[in-house]
């Protein structure tokens, strides 16, 4: 029997099929998933100061793509960001009512979604598969 080595490839099927599934079920929301996620992270951490830094290293993304969401996010009026202190360059991130309306809808879509991934497997199936991402994820982040 061939062992099977590559992890890769079912890992982006995955993430191109949980992406698609996202977008599907935020159509009505006129926001993408990341856009979602990103409110959700927000509404988490409400009454706290969130910088564009924050949803970098929570998403793991480039300055450049989050920056790009959060223009996105500010120009549908999902978000504005608000200039601290004497440093005009630093804006925490602060959602919008018509966010928080959103985010309803999010986390229930989210729900949804994790219920359906996780649909058949037991809670320690969870579990060993979110240990194994988290080894994956160090393994890449190594230098």
């Amino acid at each position: 029997m061939q062992e099977i080595r590559d992890v890769g490839k079912p890992i982006h099927i995955l993430h191109n099929m949980l992406k698609r599934e996202l977008e599907a079920a935020n159509s009505r929301t006129d926001i993408t998933g990341a856009q979602g996620r990103i409110i959700q992270f927000l509404v988490d951490h409400d009454g706290e100061d969130v910088f564009s830094k924050d949803i970098e290293r929570e998403f793991n993304m480039r300055r450049a793509t989050a920056a790009d969401y959060l223009y996105l996010m500010e120009k549908n009026g999902m978000i504005t960001r608000v200039p601290v202190g004497g440093d005009r360059r630093l804006k925490k991130i602060e959602l919008t009512d018509k966010a928080r309306e959103v985010n309803h809808t999010v986390r229930r879509n989210i729900r949804r979604i994790e219920e359906k991934l996780t649909k058949n497997m037991t809670q320690h199936e969870i579990n060993e598969f979110l240990r194994m991402t988290d080894v994956m994820i160090a393994n890449l982040t190594e230098e």
